[in-house]
């Protein structure tokens, strides 16, 4: 009975062990699905709606993860960005980067949903999808640009006022601020409607 009892606890133990530890995400990931999903249409391959990329969130988790984005390893817990492995960020500078890559994600999350419905939609319309992927992989392309941007400020010998100076002076992608207020105006909503 006690061995069983100890049994029990170890794998409790185990269980909990295992949830609390990070998973990790990856642009790459993302990147290549939705690569691998259009390639096959390309060459005129029957798809299903299962095969979709599905669309998910870099920096918006729950869940306590890891973020993989041009070598650079983020912390993430409770839809935050904690920290930078091997990079010591200030407070200041740490809610740019947040800022910065959440309006990113957030638009990036978008254009995938964007065209995966029209793929579900009766009438799929294909200039829509083309224009959504687009700006899905540019917009990609803007995370992984702000990450080598990251990493080559804080490689280099600046103090540290400057390097979160340097953070705030980030050039900003070529954002669709409509586009983005539209995505924020519906989140509002279903918040609201959600209370």
């Amino acid at each position: 009975m006690k061995n069983a009892l100890n049994l029990i606890i170890l794998l409790t133990l185990i269980t909990n062990a295992k949830a609390q530890t990070a998973h990790t995400l990856s642009a790459d990931l993302l990147e290549e699905s939705r690569f691998t999903f259009n390639k096959k249409l390309i060459k005129r391959e029957q798809y299903n709606l299962q095969q979709l990329p599905c669309s998910q969130y870099l920096f918006r988790q729950s869940d306590k993860c890891e973020v993989d984005i041009e070598g650079l390893i983020f912390v993430m817990d409770n839809n935050t960005i904690t920290g930078i492995k091997g990079i010591d960020l200030s407070a200041e500078s740490l809610k740019q980067i947040n800022d910065r890559l959440g309006i990113l994600d957030r638009l990036q999350w978008a254009y995938s949903e964007a065209s995966n419905n029209e793929f579900r939609s009766g009438q799929r319309n294909n200039h829509d999808i083309v224009f959504n992927d687009r700006k899905f992989f540019s917009t990609l392309r803007a995370i992984k640009s702000t990450a080598r941007d990251i990493r080559k400020i804080y490689g280099s010998a600046l103090s540290s006022a400057e390097k979160s100076e340097a953070i705030a002076k980030l050039r900003f992608a070529n954002v669709d601020w409509q586009f983005y207020r539209r995505i924020t105006e519906v989140e509002n909503k279903q918040i609201l409607a959600s209370d």
